[in-house]
């Protein structure tokens, strides 16, 4: 398997997060675990990071007999079996939550990592996993995102037209009904 990794790119106010937005709510069914990563800044990932871990542990302490759930992340936890909060443990929860991406058997999950504006303020690879198994989408206002990925360029274009660019980039086309949206747009 190989990521995917979709980048959405343009102006600022074009839609870019309402498509990645859209796209979750009609394709959630084809992934195991979806995360919504604010990257605006180191703090801001290093909050989304620790929200994710804290939803793994919830989830895997619905199978406690089941080890493989939480994985890393057990070096993350406290002795209450929550998620420590102290500032050292920032960039082990951010290192825990990449290695549990890059889990073995892990491999359906969906990372979109929204407002990726200033490739100094923050350095995503801290989140994403080594491994070739996911699907990401970048939102970013960077005009030559190219090295992240397969770029899509966001312009003024109507919700069917930007719903139908985001699937044919993330080699989704066999998901979109043909023509059911060209008669009626609301029902998108």
């Amino acid at each position: 398997m190989t990521r995917k990794t979709v980048v959405l790119h343009g102006l600022g106010g074009m839609g870019k997060s309402s498509i990645a937005l859209e796209y979750i709510f009609r394709y959630s069914h084809l992934y195991t675990a979806i995360f919504w990563v604010d990257v605006t800044s180191w703090t801001s990932l290093s909050r989304s990071a620790r929200g994710i871990a804290e939803h793994i542990v919830a989830e895997g302490q619905l199978y406690e007999n089941d080890a493989s759930i939480l994985g890393p992340l057990r070096d993350c936890l406290n002795p209450n079996g929550q998620i420590s909060s102290d500032a050292a443990a920032e960039l082990r929860v951010t290192t825990a939550v990449k290695e549990w991406l890059a889990a073995k058997h892990n491999e359906e999950w969906l990372l979109v990592l929204d407002n990726y504006d200033d490739v100094d303020a923050v350095e995503i690879r801290l989140l994403l996993p080594a491994c070739d198994t996911g699907n990401v989408i970048i939102t970013s206002r960077m005009s030559d995102p190219q090295i992240l990925g397969k770029t899509v360029a966001v312009d003024e274009i109507d919700e069917v037209s930007g719903i139908r660019l985001l699937m044919k980039s993330a080699n989704k086309e066999e998901f979109m009904p043909e023509g059911k949206h060209q008669s009626n747009p609301s029902r998108v």
